[in-house]
């Protein structure tokens, strides 16, 4: 399955999360739209009278923007093990390595030129020890940027893998969230049979129509999105260069 694809159903499902916290962020000013009041909005959302006080509204608000971030966090726990960035630095490094090996060349260059020192040979073979010595200056140059970019690419990598206790705790959060939906989702289709609600109430076409259906998405959005994250442990990468 593509990452755009995890990345994508994560954060339908996140925004669809964000919503729901800010409906209930709101519902704890004392306002009660769409509904008329407190009690037609407790059984048009619940099918019971539940107080939608803010000691009950905020912790529910608090737990969906936890669940909406762990599912952000999937998109770049996908990130990891790739080690793309570290493993364009090393390669761009091994050219900056190879520069070095060759100023060693020019340098030899430059000391056989030096010897050679009589008559319009030996200026020749100066001239030509100079021009080694710059171009193994040079490459001395380009292979210290090679390896300054190795550490920089090496640091970046790093601050881009979330840790393995960040893993568990997304992992954790996310699973929680799908097994929450999904029985939701399966609730829901029970009460569209009538068994245990009236359907006569506005509460069973909001459950048939808008609730139901919605956890169903979130349940399959949820899975697609965790799919990111997984292996929760891979190995290691070494994208270290050797110089033999």
């Amino acid at each position: 399955m593509k990452r755009k694809t995890r990345a994508r159903a994560a954060f339908a499902a996140a925004t669809v999360l964000a919503v729901d916290a800010a409906a209930h962020l709101y519902w704890t000013t004392g306002a009660t739209w769409p509904a008329p009041d407190v009690r037609t909005l407790s059984l048009a959302v619940l099918n019971a009278e539940v107080p939608f006080t803010p000691r009950v509204l905020l912790p529910l608000a608090t737990a969906l923007l936890t669940a909406a971030a762990a599912l952000l966090t999937t998109t770049r726990l996908g990130d990891v093990g790739t080690g793309a960035t570290g493993a364009d630095g090393a390669g761009n490094d091994a050219s900056g390595v190879h520069a070095i090996g060759n100023s060693a060349s020019g340098a030899d260059r430059a000391g056989n030129g030096g010897v050679g020192g009589l008559g319009g040979t030996g200026g020749t073979e100066a001239g030509d020890g100079d021009a080694g010595a710059d171009g193994g200056d040079g490459g001395a140059g380009g292979g210290a940027g090679g390896l300054g970019a190795l550490g920089v690419a090496e640091v970046v990598g790093a601050r881009r893998m979330p840790g393995p206790l960040v893993r568990r705790v997304v992992r954790l959060v996310t699973g929680v969230l799908a097994l929450g939906v999904l029985a939701r989702a399966v609730l829901g289709l029970v009460w569209t049979l009538g068994i245990g609600v009236q359907t006569s109430t506005p509460f069973y076409w909001l459950n048939a129509l808008l609730y139901t259906p919605l956890c169903l998405a979130l349940f399959v959005a949820v899975v697609v999105a965790r799919g990111t994250a997984a292996p929760a442990d891979g190995p290691a990468r070494d994208h270290g260069v050797k110089i033999s």
